[in-house]
């Protein structure tokens, strides 16, 4: 393991391979060759903001933009049954129903593009997670809590590489700290709910496990936590937290990394067979009709 220094755009240039890159071959040899991911999502944008505000907040504040609230546009009037322009232009609040303010913001993202841009909802949302975050570090637990977590020692956005089994890695932890002597990364997570039921299901599904795995063994790392914060705010305006030991999943997740390298290794570039396979009904659709899969 060696770690590097670079910027985001010049790691995500390197060719060795990460958790995300490395999931793709869950769908298919071809998704994984051909780097096939789903695309960033708005999820995803806010994601990344909510890492760089919490962990980099002087490069989020040079690096992000806000929508303005209000923007100067055509005053609308009435005339009879329809809602006509005026030559007179105003200061009003922004409403992307009107066809003027969208055309008007477009122009303003254009103008901004340079910048990476949060709407005011996301950036409402992005504040009331780092409040959060901050009154949890404050908080007293009677374990290890957040404040413990995060001390002078820690380090942030650190970029390693690294081989499994002969194949070149990579990979970028939020934040790597040192507990009781014990080496630990440490995963923020955006996420719809942080309840445990929940977010066990979101480790699961999209492979959480995967990752805690491939980075425990890039960084030579004792031990895996995810921090996970809701990204909508409850009835009282706070975003609940929960901070998980992945200890009970890194073994899940070494089975998952062990099958897909050794798929790697196999080769190929199909998509989702390699000629014809049968078509296997999941085993509950099968008991529907008392049928059994074999």
């Amino acid at each position: 393991m060696k770690i590097i220094e670079c910027a985001e755009r010049e790691y995500r240039l390197r060719p060795e391979i990460n958790a995300s890159r490395l999931a793709l071959a869950f769908k298919s040899i071809r998704h994984f060759n051909d780097n096939i991911g789903p695309g960033v999502t708005d999820a995803m944008r806010v994601g990344t903001a909510l890492h760089m505000a919490a962990l980099e907040p002087g490069k989020f504040k040079s690096s992000y933009v806000v929508e303005p609230e209000e923007i100067e546009a055509p005053i609308r009037i009435k005339k009879g049954s329809k809602t006509i322009e005026t030559d007179d232009w105003a200061l009003q609040p922004l409403n992307k129903k009107i066809p003027k303010h969208r055309e008007l913001i477009a122009k303003w993202r254009q103008d901004h593009a340079s910048s990476f841009i949060l709407t005011q909802d996301e950036m409402g949302n992005l504040t009331g997670m780092l409040e959060s975050l901050t009154e949890e570090m404050a908080r007293d637990t009677p374990g290890i809590g957040l404040s413990d977590i995060i001390n002078k020692g820690s380090q942030f956005e650190v970029a390693a590489i690294g081989d499994y089994k002969g194949i070149p890695t990579k990979g970028r932890a939020d934040i790597i700290t040192t507990i009781g002597g014990k080496r630990i990364v440490v995963d923020l997570k955006k996420t719809v709910s942080a309840h445990p039921d929940d977010f066990n299901r979101k480790v699961f599904n999209l492979h959480y496990d995967l990752q805690a795995a491939f980075y425990k063994h890039l960084f030579k790392a004792d031990e895996y936590y995810w921090v996970a914060v809701e990204e909508k705010p409850t009835s009282t305006g706070k975003h609940p937290i929960g901070i998980y030991d992945a200890i009970h999943y890194l073994d899940i997740g070494q089975k998952k990394m062990d099958h897909l390298f050794e798929k790697i290794k196999q080769g190929g570039n199909h998509w989702f067979t390699n000629g014809v396979e049968p078509l296997v009904p999941a085993s509950w659709m099968a008991a529907m009709y008392g049928e059994q899969v074999i």
